[in-house]
């Protein structure tokens, strides 16, 4: 049986001979490597194609019938140096016949050889697999390489049973090795415990303290007070980083009271708790503190020209009488003529509405450009 292959960049066919009703795509591409001596190329990778679908027959489990046509094609391997020849060529030696190309409708070449392949069917339907294993098994051997000479094969021959002779060395010399356990705790295969193993106790530092309790004389795992609740929730003893020296005092043996009071230990094992900069402190108190607008509006102005004449203090939201042109805060102005039937506190004239007053411009910037002044004297 023979199915016909072509490479997709050339014009006429091969064929692969084999025996059975049909040939697998991984003895179909095994067959097509060694037809063309590809066996050592790494560089690329090899697809088969179902020429009427373009199709790929990705499957390589998948049978194609005899006498059946497909393309063939060579791409570069998914990763420099990675191709998939020698995954489909291994354990082929040099020695086994190989199907020749022979060009359809050509007139060269000799007669065809015969393959059966491990995934390939055959005419008797029976299990190539079971027919194999009633026959007695061969002792390994190390493939043969084509082209390779009687020298050569002999030379890696040697190689191979060196390898196994070395290995059965080793295993040797493990089976009279002595058994060292692992260091740890806890299980370790079948349920056995392991052998606890004790780090070497370290020398404790004279600036040591314990932070549970506050202590010193012990590690914080050795604290008398481990086993008891009551140390639980207290809070820990803190070490004094980001604190200028100068702002900590000395304490001299806190007692267990004293030391839930901000305690805290230094690098050096001393106590020491965090007072206040009072200098600072004294220094930011005599700073004069500038007044607000409010504090200024509440005292009297130095410029008269600026006072109301009816609450005698700055100008808010200044407007004039339409009569006389008297300047008055808003407010009082309004308040004085709704109570005294419109009648101007400065000349005696009636003012028709409150609509009538008008806005004294002038006078409200002066009296903005007074408080700003006023500040910025008081912050000196």
């Amino acid at each position: 049986s023979s199915v016909f292959y072509r490479f997709a960049s050339r014009k006429d066919e091969s064929r692969v001979t084999f025996d059975g009703t049909g040939i697998s795509i991984f003895d179909l591409k095994r067959e097509i490597i060694l037809a063309h001596n590809m066996s050592k190329a790494n560089d690329f990778d090899l697809y088969v194609f179902n020429p009427a679908t373009q199709e790929e027959y990705a499957d390589d489990t998948t049978i194609i019938p005899r006498s059946s046509s497909v393309i063939v094609k060579r791409r570069p391997a998914a990763r420099p140096g990675k191709g998939k020849a020698a995954y489909y060529t291994a354990g082929v030696g040099g020695n086994l016949p190989v199907s020749e190309s022979n060009q359809r409708g050509g007139g060269g070449g000799g007669g065809p050889t015969w393959y059966k392949g491990a995934m390939s069917k055959r005419f008797d339907g029976k299990d190539e697999a079971k027919a194999n294993s009633t026959a007695t098994p061969a002792p390994a051997m190390p493939p043969s390489i084509p082209g390779a000479t009687d020298d050569e094969e002999a030379a890696i021959a040697a190689m191979f049973q060196t390898q196994t002779a070395n290995w059965e060395e080793a295993q040797e010399k493990l089976s009279h090795a002595a058994h060292v356990p692992l260091r740890g705790t806890g299980f370790a295969g079948r349920g056995k415990p392991r052998t606890p193993y004790a780090a070497p106790e370290r020398p404790l530092p004279a600036s040591y303290v314990c932070y549970r309790c506050g202590q010193k004389g012990h590690w914080i795992k050795d604290c008398p007070t481990n086993n008891d609740r009551d140390y639980d929730n207290r809070p820990r003893i803190k070490r004094t980083t980001g604190i200028p020296r100068s702002f900590l005092k000395a304490v001299e043996n806190p007692d267990g009271a004293t030391l839930g009071q901000g305690v805290m230990v230094t690098p050096e094992g001393g106590y020491v708790v965090a007072q206040p900069d009072l200098a600072s402190w004294q220094k930011q108190v005599q700073r004069p503190k500038g007044l607000t607008e409010a504090e200024v509006r509440e005292r009297p102005p130095s410029d008269e020209s600026l006072s109301c004449p009816i609450d005698n203090k700055l100008f808010r939201d200044a407007v004039k009488t339409p009569c006389c042109g008297t300047s008055y805060c808003e407010e009082c102005i309004q308040t004085h003529l709704l109570e005294r039937d419109f009648i101007c506190p400065s000349c005696g004239k009636k003012i028709p509405s409150l609509d009538k007053l008008l806005v004294d411009k002038p006078a409200r910037t002066r009296v903005w450009d007074y408080i700003e002044r006023t500040i910025e004297e008081s912050k000196k």
